[in-house]
């Protein structure tokens, strides 16, 4: 035992630590460093709570839930304020199965019974003749497709080797009618 003269307290020589700073003694009792641990052990454990909490909000946030074609056309309508037909039929579907923060890209493949011109002409369907819109549209559309996973098959991306009629708007979206098999392409760019 060790007599501490500044507290006039009997010391264990176990309850010691010697600092090399100016050769002082510091003094730490048993009981203070058990409950420096278990404050440090509950930190530990609220942390992890709190990430399996969060991980467990965006799992059951992300599920991918089964889209309604009336869902699909009220999302497309919302994100670039293009109404599609009611009347169409939702032929394919590729959506992003990553959750990240902003609009992520959206590809979906319509076909109609006949020709749409009203939805055609009030939207401002045009023909395309620049190769180099083509080639930027394939390009988003290979960049959205790895990025985001999207598996769209090759068979199922757009075609520019046949007739066509094209809506574009500069990293927002692109529509493409085929009036061959009356099939409308809608793909939405990621943000």
């Amino acid at each position: 035992m060790y007599k501490n003269s500044i507290y006039g307290k009997n010391i264990n020589i176990n309850d010691v630590i010697f600092s090399d700073d100016y050769l002082r003694v510091f003094v730490i009792r048993k009981d203070s460093v058990h409950m420096e641990k278990k404050i440090i052990r509950n930190i530990i454990n609220g942390v992890l709570l709190l990430l399996i909490s969060i991980y467990f909000v965006l799992i059951v946030g992300c599920v991918n839930v089964e889209k309604s074609k009336m869902q699909i056309i009220n999302i497309i309508s919302a994100q670039i304020n293009i109404s599609v037909p009611q009347d169409t039929n939702l032929i394919e579907k590729y959506e992003s199965p990553i959750f990240l923060h902003g609009r992520l890209p959206k590809y979906y493949v319509f076909q109609f019974d006949q020709e749409p011109e009203d939805f055609l002409y009030d939207n401002n369907f045009q023909k395309n003749d620049s190769d180099e819109l083509e080639q930027l549209i394939i390009k988003e559309l290979e960049e959205d497709n790895e990025k985001y996973k999207l598996k769209i098959p090759k068979d199922r991306m757009v075609r520019f080797d046949e007739s066509y009629l094209l809506v574009y708007q500069e990293n927002n979206y692109c529509l493409i009618y085929y009036p061959k098999n009356n099939e409308l392409i809608v793909f939405v760019f990621s943000k």
